[in-house]
């Protein structure tokens, strides 16, 4: 099992179809599984298959692999178990290390960058520029690349920091973040292909993106970019983000821009929310149960995502949906608490919870700004607080989650999953 305390957690039989859907989801998008099914190397033929699709490998000198992301460690050790001996080397970053021998494997630092990460991307980009037009380079791009992969250039490590930070505390979505993210690294953007140029790339990209846009995954590296410098600004305006880091002001750069960079790369959406929603779907068409897809791609407020879904959902129906909320921290810091968005949607869902239900949301990376995954909660776990004068909204109010869904018997525990393409939700009405 995924979920690690499954069993701890099923203490009825709505919740333990809520986690089995949750299961569900959470197997779809598998890394090893999606790497035997979609990833394939032919050696006497020295082809490559991605999603069944053939690219010859034949006018190749070398193959070079780099990555970054929540999941690359994984696919990274999927990439050599097919073809390590096309493989001439490369490196990936991921929070976790990889079982690679030509591949070099560096950890990096999630949600917010660091020297490590800035020192293992030098090395990535020291790699791309030896490559050449008869070279081909394999990415691996996904969820937590953003933060990984970083080189910035006109401001510093630090300032990259508190503007990454200020954006996440101000609510900013992901494509916002990423949007400005983009004009602050060299790596982002497209530049990761500016930097493999002339080469050829095939990109293998796991959406964390709503609707996924692929260049936004990881502020796409790959992918040209088609924002400014401009929409980069009216976003920092927006969210008021140099007051917030009490900076002056904060040099932008462009993305690049020409045609040329990207003749050559293949961008494949490897994997997606779409894959685990449908797994989801269908695990709760196979329990009996009146499923409806809920979002494809839901955003917003996570307490207010929740209070919307439970608004919706009809007695006798269960709804699923993955998407990417954000939590607007206006508390001092003083006053924060911990937990992350899918534990305060948890925590939210709890407070306007419907008679006869049971609410669950979870990372799909195993880890919602914590070590746990999300929560499920039902009535249940509703009148226990209760009964014990527990003021939900008070932990709710100082972004608390962790301890008190931790104390209901509420949070989900899958430690890192080694995926990571949104969050997802889980609710049924009886």
């Amino acid at each position: 099992m995924i979920i690690k305390n499954f069993l701890q957690l099923a203490t009825t039989s709505t919740r333990k179809q809520v986690l089995r859907i949750l299961e569900a989801g959470l197997e779809a998008i598998n890394t090893e599984q999606l790497m035997h099914e979609q990833f394939a190397y032919d050696a006497k033929t020295d082809t490559l298959f991605v999603n069944h699709k053939a690219y010859s490998l034949k006018s190749y000198d070398k193959v070079v692999v780099v990555g970054a992301g929540k999941m690359v460690a994984k696919v990274s050790e999927g990439i050599e178990a097919k073809m390590i001996e096309r493989i001439s080397g490369g490196l990936i970053i991921d929070i976790v290390p990889a079982k690679t021998q030509k591949i070099v494997s560096r950890v990096g630092t999630h949600p917010l960058p660091s020297s490590a990460n800035v020192s293992a991307t030098d090395e990535i980009i020291g790699m791309l520029e030896q490559v050449t037009e008869r070279d081909l380079v394999i990415a691996i791009i996904g969820g937590g690349g953003s933060s990984l992969l970083t080189s910035p250039q006109i401001v510093s490590l630090e300032e990259e920091r508190k503007i990454t930070q200020a954006l996440m505390d101000a609510g900013a979505s992901i494509s916002e973040m990423n949007t400005v993210r983009k004009h602050l690294s060299s790596v982002k953007g497209g530049g990761l292909a500016k930097y493999a140029y002339p080469a050829t790339i095939i990109s293998l990209i796991f959406s964390d993106i709503p609707g996924d846009d692929i260049s936004m995954v990881a502020s796409g590296p790959t992918v040209q970019d088609f924002t400014t410098t401009q929409d980069a600004m009216e976003i920092m305006d927006r969210y008021q983000v140099l007051d917030r880091c009490n900076m002056e002001n904060c040099g932008l750069k462009e993305t690049p821009k020409e045609a040329k960079y990207f003749e050559k790369v293949h961008n494949i959406l490897f994997c997606s929310g779409q894959t685990a929603l449908l797994g989801m779907e269908r695990a709760a068409h196979d329990l009996g149960l009146k499923v409806r897809i809920w979002n494809k791609a839901f955003s917003g407020e996570a307490r207010e995502v929740a209070v919307q879904i439970l608004k919706d959902i009809r007695p006798g129906e269960c709804l699923v949906a993955v998407g990417e909320s954000v939590v607007t921290i206006n508390s001092p810091e003083s006053e924060k608490g911990s937990g992350g968005r899918n534990q305060e949607m948890t925590l939210a869902a709890l407070l306007s919870l419907p008679s006869n239900t049971t609410f669950a949301a979870l990372n799909s990376d195993g880890r919602d700004n914590s070590d746990v995954a999300g929560g499920i909660v039902d009535n249940g776990n509703l009148k226990i607080a209760q009964s014990k004068g527990i003021d939900l909204k008070s932990f709710l109010d100082r972004h608390d989650e962790y301890s008190i869904l931790s104390d209901l018997n509420a949070s989900i525990m899958t430690g890192n999953t080694g995926s990571n393409v949104s969050d997802f939700i889980v609710v049924i009405r009886e």
